[in-house]
This record gives structure tokens, sequence and C-alpha cells, in this order.
């Protein structure tokens, strides 16, 4: 296997790197990183590929197909443009579409044999551009789908605020860029009448995320695709749920056009998270047994 870390460098001389795993398959999964989390948000972190790549440790070591991990390290405190740059000038949009076509997705990779996958900002990257090159599937974990809401309930307004220039990020006029994955669904409905297939996993209590963006997208979806949400009670903005065990099988099975087994994510031992908080393993418990209980009566 060749050397995974990879750079692109854009008309401007600004670097974008990424890593390229090709173990010599047909097929390729793409991953775009979120935004930094507390956790990484320190000197090592961002000396290190101007960024990280989010699940490249969990995914990489899988051969069943090749894998294509980017981030996005411009922005607001070097922390993310949702994968578009600027308001006026999508310098990161291009830089990604660039990196795809070097790696061959849409040549060397047909559509059908591609699936795009991120959470939250990497989730909004992995719907712009599963609809735009008709990717196989798309994985969306907890995704930020109007960027407007997403700065008003997420706490990403100065993030957004960036990517519009000091735009208003609630002003309707910036609708075409924070509410771009919107349009591009009605685009697809109206005029191709065929989008993806789409497995999201959202919580209930995301607050500003799952009803406000997640359902209304599920609901549009369907006109023309097939979509499976796996949909959690508790856990917020997370993707605890998203284990390696889950995504690797949502990927065959998108591969394969077969329906993810969700039922079989939230209750399989086998797919479930291994570092479950001790809030979230006592109401998991507390469900278990509310459910023995009626079962038994």
């Amino acid at each position: 296997m060749q050397e995974p870390n990879r750079v692109f460098t854009d008309e401007v001389g600004r670097e974008f790197h990424y890593m390229f795993f090709d173990n010599g398959c047909s097929r390729v999964a793409v991953h775009f990183s979120a935004f930094f989390g507390d956790w990484g948000d320190s000197p090592k972190f961002r000396a290190t590929f101007g960024g990280y790549f989010h699940r490249m440790k969990m995914l990489s070591s899988d051969t069943s197909r090749d894998w294509l991990f980017v981030c996005d390290a411009y922005g607001a405190d070097k922390n993310g443009t949702y994968y578009i740059g600027k308001h006026s000038d999508r310098f990161v949009d291009r830089a990604i579409d660039a990196i795809l076509d070097e790696v061959g997705v849409g040549s060397k990779y047909a559509p059908e044999n591609t699936v795009m996958i991120g959470s939250s900002m990497g989730a909004t990257a992995a719907l712009r551009y599963g609809i735009q090159r008709n990717s196989r599937g798309i994985i969306a974990i907890s995704p930020h789908i109007d960027l407007d809401i997403s700065a008003k309930f997420q706490g990403r307004e100065r993030h957004v605020d960036w990517v519009l220039d000091g735009g208003d990020t609630q002003s309707a006029d910036n609708f075409p860029t924070t509410r771009e994955i919107r349009h591009l669904v009605t685009n697809a409905i109206e005029t191709e009448g065929v989008l993806p297939h789409l497995f999201l996993q959202s919580c209930r209590d995301d607050a500003g995320v799952h009803f406000e963006q997640v359902l209304p997208l599920v609901r549009s979806w369907k006109r023309v695709g097939s979509v499976f949400l796996d949909e959690r009670r508790w856990g917020g903005h997370t993707s605890e749920y998203a284990t390696r065990a889950v995504l690797l099988d949502v990927i065959s099975r998108l591969e394969a056009g077969d329906a993810p087994t969700i039922r079989k994510y939230k209750w399989s031992r086998e797919f479930r998270p291994y570092g479950l908080s001790q809030g979230a393993a006592l109401r998991m418990k507390s469900l278990v047994g509310l459910l023995v209980r009626k079962i038994r009566r």
C-alpha cells in the first residue's frame, strides 16, 4: 500500500491534506471529518495535517474497500467551513472536488461503488457530495443540514458567520449557502427524480438538529429516494452510537442495495457502543427492564 498521507495544493498555495488507503478495490468510502471537539482543540492536533481525520483509526483497517479521509481545516479557529470556504469564494468546496477527482471518485470508482460518510459538519459534506456525484449511498450521523439553524441552536454562529463573510446567518438572502442541502434535494426531486440511499442516525434530544433538520429532510428524501432513520431517544449531538460495527454493516448494505438492520443496531451486543456513559447505560438498562416487564405481563 502507498503512503496514505497526501496533499492537494490549490491555485493560491493553500494546502489540503487527506489520507487515502488504496486496498486495490473497486469500491471506495469517503469520510468527511467533523468540527474539532474540545478534546482536539490543542496545538498537537492542529500541527498534524492542519486538522484531524475523524474515524480514520476506527475504519481504515477494513480492507474490503478503499478509504478516503478528508478534513476542513479552514474557517473560524481553523475549525471548518462546512467544506465550503467563503460565501463568495468556495475554495474548500473546489479543493474537495479536486481531491475526489484525483483519487478517482466518479472514474476509477463508479458512482454505484461510492459511499459518502460524515457526522455533524462532516455529514453536511457527505450529503452535498453524495447528491452531486450520485453516490450509491450516504451515511449522515447527527447531521447539520440547514446552517442557519445550526448557527442558532448548535453554537456555530461564528463558524457560519465566517463562511458568509460577515453576512447575517439568519437571513433568507443567504439560504443558497446556508440551506444548500435542502436546495440540492429539491432540485434532485424536481429534475432527476433520484437520490442516493440515505442512512441517518440522530437523537431526539439533539436540540436544533433532530426535529428541526433531520425529520424535514427525511420527509423530502422519501419522495424519490430510500431513507433509513436510526432514531435514538437520548444522546444529544453525538456519534456514540455510530460504532465501527454499525458503520461497516451500513456501508455493506447500502453498497448491496439492502436495508440496514436498524433494530439490531439498537439492541444487538455486537453493535453496542463500547463507551456508553453511565447515564446512557442506566437509561438503556431502565428501558430494557421496562420492556421485559411488559413482555412478562
